[in-house]
């Protein structure tokens, strides 16, 4: 459960963090040239991350419910199809934009 914890912080609310103590720090200095690096590019982890979360879980939950339902009628294999494949849509837009949803630091960066 502590492992969880930690993966879920430092991957999800870290990066504002980072970027606070880059800022007092000294590390990052603002400069009225550039433009502001929050500006917002492609996806942003808080209003996406848990719906996808919820609708990934939800997913495999109805579709095994489904599933073990499928000899009873043929609407229930239909049924089985479309979850699995929202389910399955949802994971790849995950994977393919996962590095947007997480809470990076966005003044300095990784090191």
């Amino acid at each position: 459960m502590s492992a969880l914890s930690r993966y879920y912080l430092n991957n999800f609310h870290d990066g504002v963090r980072q970027d606070a103590l880059d800022l007092i720090s000294g590390y990052y200095t603002v400069s009225k040239s550039s433009s502001s690096p929050f500006q917002i590019i492609g996806f942003e982890s808080a209003p996406y991350l848990p719906v996808a979360s919820a609708i990934i879980v939800g997913g495999i939950t109805v579709t095994t419910f489904t599933l073990s339902q499928v000899g009873r009628s043929a609407q229930h294999l239909i049924s089985s199809i479309i979850f699995a494949g929202l389910t399955a849509g949802v994971v790849a837009l995950v994977k393919a934009n996962g590095k947007q949803l997480c809470s990076r630091p966005r003044l300095c960066g990784l090191i």
